[in-house]
């Protein structure tokens, strides 16, 4: 496991440095069965496969980003509980691996155990997640 925690944080080291020569680049790639969205505020999912990097510049300034997704099946909910704050719970059994940082926070989850800090905040296990995101 902290073999595996250190991979993820040299390739990560290296992202970084070469994605600060450019001003954005992105690759992925994402399979996902299906994705239903009743309302805003709710997202169910079936299986999805990803895997993905980049750099992305946004007003609020940049994010680096690494990992690889692997999720059986999701269902997540967002409520609002004040002007600029959402609850957000989500039933996820999930394998997520990745990392992020910039100017919206830090992240980072190995084999579904993870936190985020930031604009959107949250604990994650293998079974779920919950959080709040603050606009």
């Amino acid at each position: 496991m902290f073999l595996y925690f250190c991979v993820i944080v040299v390739l990560l080291a290296i992202v970084i440095y070469q994605l600060n020569k450019r001003p954005s680049c992105e690759v992925s790639y994402r399979v996902e069965l299906f994705k239903y969205k009743p309302n805003r505020s709710t997202t169910i999912a079936g299986p999805t496969l990803g895997i993905g990097g980049g750099k992305k510049v946004s007003t609020n300034g940049s994010n680096v980003y690494l990992g690889a997704d692997f999720s059986v099946a999701r269902i997540e909910k967002k409520i609002r509980i004040y002007d600029n704050v959402n609850f957000k719970t989500g039933l996820n059994l999930n394998a997520n691996t990745k990392a992020s940082i910039g100017a919206d926070g830090i992240s980072g989850s190995i084999l579904g155990f993870g936190a985020s800090l930031g604009r959107d905040s949250s604990l994650k296990t293998p079974l779920g997640s919950l959080g709040l995101i603050f606009k």
